[in-house]
């Protein structure tokens, strides 16, 4: 990758990032008011998607990277997910050490 194009990459990082902080923060705000109820969690993460339309799936997971939820899409949860063990996903690496948010490379 050149230069050019990886400072391109790096500026669209952290604008979508700015985009997406806020509206994070918030629906994870909702979350906690909700916790520990799958159904609750997954009515909040499907309101949330309403403002986030670029979001394929949004899922909750507990501290040891457990889905709480389904993964939740705009055409509705998909249940297939639950209780899947994501602590082994490179993209949680920030997350599972503490970050409050981070944006994976995937």
């Amino acid at each position: 990758m050149s230069q050019t194009t990886k400072t391109i990459v790096a500026r669209q990082r952290m604008r979508l990032q700015s985009r997406l902080t806020g509206t994070m923060q918030k629906l994870a705000a909702e979350c906690a008011r909700v916790w520990p109820d799958r159904l609750a969690l997954e009515r909040c993460l499907e309101e949330g998607l309403q403002h986030l339309p670029w979001c394929k799936h949004l899922f909750v997971l507990d501290i040891h990277a457990r889905q709480l939820t389904a993964n939740v899409s705009p055409a509705g949860p998909l249940p297939d997910y639950f209780g899947r063990d994501r602590s082994k996903r490179p993209y949680l690496i920030h997350a599972l050490a503490g970050d409050m948010f981070s944006l994976s490379d995937a």
